[in-house]
């Protein structure tokens, strides 16, 4: 709390802290991105390429990436920690070492682990 407080005075303003710890997560979220596994990379946008479609089964999954203008970091971002924390989860053979590796090793993300998967 109290070095929340001092980098608030530092900056000025609460609304300016705000402004640099959203920069500062992006950061982190592209970061954890960048090292998922590329299997782990592709299922997010096969994922979201069956939501995309799942009233439309005839578009093929090239047909709808040709005209995707979303990365897998884009799609990704777009995502609260909960929605992904989920979707990683519920990866085949998942278990707490390899979410944490993915998600970051963080207390938040260990947590929330332990609160919804336990241990396996």
């Amino acid at each position: 709390m109290l070095k929340v407080s001092r980098r608030i005075t530092e900056l000025g303003s609460w609304e300016k802290y705000k402004a640099e710890q959203i920069v500062e997560r992006q950061g982190h979220l592209a970061t954890r991105y960048k090292k998922m596994p590329p299997e782990i990379q592709k299922a997010i946008i096969v994922a979201k390429y069956k939501y995309d479609t799942k009233d439309n089964p005839d578009i093929t999954f090239e047909t709808w990436e040709a005209n995707n203008e979303l990365t897998g970091y884009q799609i990704w971002s777009n995502f609260n920690f909960n929605a992904r924390a989920n979707f990683i989860a519920n990866r085949p053979d998942m278990t707490g070492k390899n979410f944490l590796e993915i998600m970051g090793n963080t207390d938040f993300a260990s947590q929330w682990w332990q609160n919804n998967e336990g241990t396996r």
